[in-house]
């Protein structure tokens, strides 16, 4: 397995992430199977202490990993809730059955659940990493890039919320869609989206960080508006 993690810095957690999900599967590791310690798997990484806690805790929150603190602790294979596979499944749905613009449909459909729920429950960490992601969107130069940058800002939101199914079936979405992002053409015809996008998603930020579900609710529509 590479682990060359290469890609604009907004994604590296998700791609250590994704990294560490491939070695489970190539390994064959079983549920409770152990990995190896963080230390050990950071250093194979080659990312730094905070890159790689923000990849652990995304994976445990997927029940991808278990990890065991002490003496014999580590990072594990985890045993995969009933609610992560339903996630799953929609990463299994292929060929003319499902889209790309049909997971994205169904997002933006679920977008004013995940945020109305991260309005009531957000902590002052999720404002901070919120509007580090919005900061680093805005940095993007490539439409590629840009998208990754906005689905990760987007994946952290619903992070927050207390719902599982919720959680599990848009994050399911947006791993499909992040699976398929050749297959998606960026708004402005390969251009990156304008001050007008990233304007709404610093509404969308700024919104949950003050828990104003009016303001948040706005912020949705407008973003609704620029990806219908």
């Amino acid at each position: 397995m590479s682990t060359g993690l290469v890609g604009p810095r907004v994604s590296r957690a998700e791609t250590v992430s994704k990294a560490v999900e491939e070695m489970i599967r190539e390994q064959g590791l079983r549920p409770g199977e152990r990995l190896g310690t963080k230390v050990e798997l950071r250093e194979r990484f080659g990312v730094a202490v905070a890159t790689f806690n923000e990849a652990l805790r995304m994976l445990e929150v997927r029940g991808v990993i278990d990890l065991r603190p002490g003496p014999g602790g580590g990072v594990f294979a985890g045993r995969t809730p009933a609610l992560v596979r339903l996630g799953q499944k929609v990463l299994g749905l292929s060929g003319d059955s499902v889209s790309v613009a049909d997971s994205l449909a169904v997002r933006v459909a679920l977008e004013p659940l995940i945020v109305a729920d991260a309005v009531r429950r957000r902590t002052d960490a999720d404002v901070a990493a919120l509007r580090d992601l919005a900061a680093r969107m805005a940095e993007c130069a490539d439409p590629v890039g840009y998208l990754r940058a906005n689905w990760a800002l987007h994946r952290r939101i619903a992070e927050i919320g207390p719902n599982a199914i919720l959680r599990q079936i848009y994050l399911g979405l947006l791993d499909f869609a992040e699976e398929r992002v050749d297959d998606v053409t960026p708004v402005g015809a390969g251009r990156v989206p304008g001050p007008g996008a990233l304007e709404v998603h610093h509404m969308l930020v700024e919104a949950i960080a003050e828990s104003d579900p009016d303001a948040a609710a706005r912020a949705v529509t407008r973003h609704q508006a620029l990806t219908g």
